[in-house]
């Protein structure tokens, strides 16, 4: 039989802590994932490809090198259009003789004008960068180059 206070009080604060951890792991299972805003659409296709999608895959020849393969995939990327203002991101990664060299992030924002069925956008990141884009239903075709005529392609970004 237990008479000494501190013998309880040490003996149920286990059960306590365990009572806790069980309520918050129940409570912490009904957590979803936060969905996407409405406006935000994930990048889906490059140039009528899946990704990742290779937008350059040339053999370079220099003058006192040997012939080397460059490719440039795409590797992931979303757009975010909400009124006149856009924001976007795409992943990019660089392989040269099959080996991952470089990974980058073409992220940047700006604004878009209305004209006609297209929507003309400009860069307030990078100046003189402007592409266009033509919405149709929950699909973005953005045509764009990333200041990079090799680059140049219709990027698709989806709800």
């Amino acid at each position: 039989m237990l008479t000494n206070p501190a013998m309880l009080e040490r003996s149920t604060l286990p059960m306590h802590l365990y009572a806790f951890l069980l309520i918050a792991l129940l409570t912490s299972c009904g957590q979803t994932a936060p969905t996407p805003t409405p406006e935000r659409r994930t990048l889906q296709a490059v140039g009528g490809q899946p990704l990742p999608a290779t937008v350059i895959d040339k053999i370079y020849e220099d003058p006192g090198v040997p012939p080397y393969r460059f490719k440039v995939i795409v590797l992931e990327g979303w757009f975010k259009l909400e009124g006149n203002q856009y924001q976007q991101e795409v992943v990019f990664r660089d392989i040269a003789e099959g080996y991952p060299t470089r990974r980058w992030i073409w992220s940047e924002f700006g604004t878009c004008t209305p004209s006609g069925d297209k929507l003309y956008c400009e860069s307030g990141f990078i100046q003189n960068y402007r592409f266009e884009i033509t919405p149709q239903d929950n699909t973005l075709n953005v045509q764009q180059d990333f200041t990079d005529p090799a680059l140049q392609a219709t990027y698709t970004f989806r709800r």
